[in-house]
């Protein structure tokens, strides 16, 4: 669920804003008193009444859900050929299907992801100085205890939890959630796979080999040649069920996108297992000693072949619940494995919330099913042309939105006007987008669309 932010602080009820309903509804002209009435929050006033203008939003937005939560609807069912009639269906909430930054915005996490925080997830209470352990088993934040804490103003107990002290939409008393466990929201927003996996343990993996090996050295400059070989021979063409082996940018490139991570790390098994892969390493004359060690080089070898295994779990459409099962005691071993390769040392180290979220992917799968089920990939698909008109525009804050609409205008326009040229038709038949168009050189017989 994505809802954007419109800034409107302050708003005055005049003639031409009484249409605004939703504005009016939630409250969202007082939404800057939040900073007055409550302590302040770990980002200061601006970003705590912006989130409280969000939360005021998306309450009047949730309030049809709560309403069809609350009174159902009845309909007839038949199931092996007999009728029932008029059957009530109450609907819940089971799943949110959100990345990180728009979960931790509906569990009102605090939005600052350093050690200067309590706690870095949204789902547990685990305090920060653990938040690399592999083994810890933390209680869970409940939307009942969030909620009777901000109603009473403790902020300092909200703090301890890295929460935010203002009333969340999502603790409404009309909404419901499923009955698997009574943590409401906190419980609701699983770390998905693209943002947590893909952008975070194998991004990190990557990171970390080249680290070891030495970002400006010649070992480095040698693997990515070897990158682009190997990535020539095992193009995928048209065939996108495969992922992308060839980088002309090589693979350190920070414009690689989630998905591109798997042929990274593909790579990287292959090299690491071939023999020129290994006369690199053989040849290299370093100052540290890492991988002149067997055991060393073994351990990358069988770590980023467990992290691919592990990407093809996930990507399963269907898992057995014994799986899940055994997949959560598998977890912490793999993490601990993890910990003791890659040897991360810049900035948080493994004090990070996509290494921690780890943890939470077992119960993720027994809650809520296979994680295709939730992955937010699907979210993000299909705005390629959004996208690329976004990047011709000024990219000034103040009139982004207006520039990237322009261009979009623009973009049909000419669409238009190709299409009259090539098919040789009025003005009046612009919008036609008919089928049965004679076939010529130019159209093929259809539409451009």
């Amino acid at each position: 669920m994505k809802i954007g932010y419109i800034p409107l602080h302050g708003l005055k009820r005049t003639e031409k804003s009484k249409g605004s309903r939703m504005f009016a509804d939630s409250g969202h002209d007082y939404a800057d008193m939040w900073a007055a009435q409550h302590d302040l929050g770990a980002e200061g006033d601006a970003n705590l009444a912006k989130d409280a203008d969000y939360q005021a939003c998306l309450d009047v937005v949730l309030k049809p859900v709560g309403d069809f939560c609350q009174t159902g609807m009845r309909f007839d069912y038949q199931y092996r050929n007999t009728l029932y009639n008029r059957l009530m269906m109450l609907g819940f909430i089971l799943v949110l299907r959100a990345d990180n930054k728009e979960a931790e915005l509906c569990c009102g996490k605090f939005m600052i992801r350093t050690g200067n925080v309590a706690s870095l997830c949204r789902v547990c209470k685990c305090p920060m100085g653990l938040t690399s352990c592999c083994v810890g088993k933390f209680r869970k934040k409940s939307a009942v205890e969030i909620k009777k804490l901000t109603l009473d103003g403790e902020v300092e107990k909200l703090r301890a939890m890295s929460q935010q002290s203002y009333p969340l939409a999502f603790h409404g008393d009309t909404l419901r959630f499923g009955a698997h466990n009574p943590y409401g929201i906190h419980s609701c927003t699983p770390f998905d796979t693209l943002h947590s996996y893909l952008l975070g343990p194998l991004k990190t993996q990557r990171t970390c080999f080249f680290a070891q090996v030495g970002k400006d050295s010649k070992p480095a400059a040698d693997f990515e040649v070897l990158a682009t070989q190997i990535g020539a021979i095992l193009a995928r063409q048209s065939d996108r069920s495969l992922p992308r082996m060839n980088f002309s940018k090589g693979l350190r490139s920070p414009k690689l996108e989630a998905k591109e991570m798997v042929g990274v790390t593909l790579l990287l098994v292959l090299m690491l297992s071939c023999e020129a892969g290994k006369d690199i390493l053989h040849r290299a004359k370093w100052s540290h000693t890492k991988f002149k060690q067997v055991n060393h080089y073994i351990d990358w070898v069988s770590m980023v072949d467990e992290t691919v295994t592990f990407y093809a779990f996930l990507e399963l459409k269907e898992q057995r619940v014994s799986y899940a099962h055994r997949f959560k005691g598998k977890l912490p071993q793999m993490m601990y494995r993890m910990k003791q390769v890659w040897r991360r040392t810049e900035g948080m180290g493994h004090k990070t919330t996509k290494f921690h979220g780890m943890l939470h992917i077992g119960e993720n799968i027994e809650d809520f099913g296979a994680c295709r089920g939730y992955d937010t990939a699907f979210n993000e698909a299909h705005w390629k042309i959004t996208k690329l008109l976004a990047l011709l525009t000024q990219r000034i804050a103040e009139r982004f939105e207006e520039q990237t609409a322009k261009r979009e205008a623009e973009l049909e326009l000419l669409e238009l006007a190709l299409f009259e040229i090539e098919n040789d038709l009025a003005m009046w038949d612009y919008y036609l987008r008919i089928s049965n168009l004679p076939k010529t050189k130019n159209n093929g017989g259809g539409h451009r669309r």
